[in-house]
């Protein structure tokens, strides 16, 4: 089992490597093309600048922040390198120009790859909250808070449907009602305290003792429903 999640794992990372690369090296490759001067006898380079920030969105929507900040840093090493060595579309322009424009660039670059990466972020982190919160109010919503069994609405829910499948299959099902004698009188005499620990410790018995397949449900006050599924008569009463 170990062996086939490693395997699992390691063709995940080669996936999501192999889609890296196959924006990264476009990216990088059109970078080098536009400040290298390759496109400069056919094509003007300074509009050419534009055509590298789709890839950078491209890369913020789609990746972790690690490797937006390193392509975005090796677009930024390719600029600044061509364009101190004279070469590039910013290279043309007099100093004092030459060095705003490449600022410009890198702070577009960086900025727009790092803010939409982060909001995606943000984005992907408050669905994942709100897809937990919904989770647990689901949970919550059919479970009992004192005893953690199912609560009588989850039961209206599920039994019919066991039922169904039941009959659809042919199996059996038992249900068993459990109905606390005389424990009003533990409310009564010890407090409602001590009656909670009874439910509780009743609730932790019945989970103990009942199969993965079953279902325990507190029905109501001192009431509790077991639910077998394919159980035989002499199963159930055992």
């Amino acid at each position: 089992m170990d062996a086939v999640v490693r395997k699992q794992q390691g063709i995940s990372v080669l996936y999501y490597a192999g889609r890296v690369l196959l924006i990264a090296l476009p990216m990088l490759a059109l970078t080098y093309a536009i400040f290298s001067d390759a496109l400069a006898p056919t094509l003007p380079s300074l509009p050419l600048t534009f055509t590298i920030l789709p890839f950078v969105i491209w890369t913020a929507l789609r990746f972790g922040q690690r490797e937006v900040i390193a392509l975005n840093a090796l677009v930024c090493i390719i600029a600044v390198w061509h364009t101190i060595a004279g070469r590039g579309p910013f290279a043309s322009a007099p100093l004092g120009t030459s060095l705003l424009l490449l600022l410009a660039f890198l702070g577009t670059v960086v900025s727009t790859g790092l803010v939409l990466n982060t909001v995606v972020g943000e984005r992907g982190r408050a669905f994942e909250a709100l897809a937990q919160a919904l989770k647990t109010l689901k949970e919550e919503a059919i479970r009992d808070p004192l005893t953690n069994l199912y609560n009588r609405r989850f039961l209206r829910d599920y039994l019919p449907r066991e039922l169904l499948r039941a009959a659809r299959e042919g199996i059996r099902v038992a249900v068993i009602m459990i109905d606390l004698d005389r424990f009003k009188r533990v409310n009564d005499t010890a407090g409602h305290a001590a009656g909670d620990l009874v439910l509780t410790e009743i609730a932790t018995l019945l989970k103990r003792h009942i199969r993965g397949t079953d279902i325990a449900c507190r029905y109501g006050g001192e009431e509790f429903t077991l639910v077998l599924p394919n159980a035989t008569p002499q199963s159930a009463r055992s």
